[in-house]
């Protein structure tokens, strides 16, 4: 009779140890992707003009950033940069705030992970506007090394106005050496591309830095190469 009772004890725990034994399923590969934005992409958010209000980007879970301002680009720059993340969302602001009369492209670059470790590929980019229309254009282009023809990788790419030197609008070369500055005002520019090496964000006098004129029009795509010779 002790044996019997035994086991069904036995085949109770272990029943119970199943029930509360994890589902399992498929481990989670996905990198972070964006859901939400604040302003909305290609929005006229006329109330961010001459505010120091936060851009939000919300991702769809929490997100892992050891250098947040490092991992995100404004455009056009006039000012110090800041990024915060709290969770799952990456708020940007902008020292002397958001400026009347501008279209911003605030840009996630690759490399945002999440708990798991997966990390974004590619980079996001919202572009909005203060009051300026937003134009269909670009400049773009490739950087490549003089020395070995292979590409430039993340090389900062600058745009001034000629009428405006203190603006600069941003990029980055991806894995490839390419990049794109979009939705410029139209006019005269000084383009140059370094290999940012000490990130500062700033031309320094020992990095490579080729310039070049371009005009640009309303609704222009111009295609540039720049060779850069190492440092």
């Amino acid at each position: 009779m002790r044996k019997v009772i035994l086991s069904f004890a036995l085949i109770a725990v272990a029943s119970c140890a199943r029930v509360m034994s994890p589902s399992g399923g498929q481990p989670d590969k996905e990198a972070p992707r964006v859901v939400e934005t604040e302003p909305e992409q290609g929005q006229m958010a006329m109330s961010f003009a001459v505010t120091d209000g936060p851009v939000r980007i919300v991702f769809h879970e929490t997100v892992s950033v050891r250098s947040p301002r490092e991992m995100v680009q404004v455009s056009p720059e006039r000012g110090e940069v800041e990024v915060e993340r709290d969770g799952n969302v990456l708020e940007v602001r902008m020292a002397g705030g958001w400026r009347a009369g501008r279209v911003y492209r605030v840009t996630v670059l690759p490399g945002i992970v999440d708990r798991r470790g997966n990390a974004r590929s590619t980079s996001y980019e919202l572009v909005f506007s203060t009051g300026a229309p937003i134009l269909h254009n670009a400049v773009g282009g490739i950087a490549v090394d003089r020395i070995t023809g292979r590409p430039a990788v993340n090389a900062r790419v600058e745009a001034r106005p000629r009428s405006d030197t203190a603006t600069v609008y941003t990029g980055v070369t991806d894995s490839a050496g390419f990049f794109a500055l979009r939705s410029l005002p139209a006019g005269n520019y000084t383009t140059v591309v370094y290999a940012d090496q000490n990130r500062n964000r700033t031309l320094d006098r020992a990095e490579a830095r080729p310039p070049s004129d371009v005009t640009v029009g309303a609704t222009d795509t111009l295609a540039l190469e720049f060779a850069l010779l190492p440092s």
